[in-house]
């Protein structure tokens, strides 16, 4: 059995998720792999967030949607003993990419909202 539990709020550049059984060290440490192996890296770290990046947002301006560019602010949190958030904010549009570029980044959103429903 997952810990995954469900889906807490769906917005267009918001997601938060629930976990149960799980602790809040192990949950962050699940995330960052799923991260890390999606070819995203560590950007900064501020308070309880944490921002993954992929891509090159020079190429993307320059070039556009052939160099995609993704960003995502992710927050781990303990809402009591035995259960956990992961709150996942989408930080670009995609729109210098034009439709495409929006397209991509909305297929990235969603890619990575069904694969932390996986946990």
């Amino acid at each position: 059995m997952g810990y995954f539990s469900k889906v807490l709020t769906e917005l267009k550049s918001t997601s938060a998720f629930l976990y149960t059984g799980i602790n809040e060290e192990d949950l962050t440490g699940m995330v960052n792999e799923f991260f890390h192996t999606s070819g995203y890296m560590v950007k900064f770290e501020k308070d309880k967030f944490v921002t993954y990046e992929k891509g090159n947002p020079t190429l993307m301006q320059i070039f556009g949607a052939p160099h995609a560019y993704f960003r995502f602010s992710v927050a781990v949190s303990k809402i009591d003993r035995n259960a956990c958030q992961v709150t996942v904010i989408r930080s670009t549009s995609g729109s210098s990419g034009g439709a495409i570029g929006r397209s991509q980044v909305e297929d990235e959103f969603s890619r990575i909202k069904i694969g932390l429903s996986t946990f």
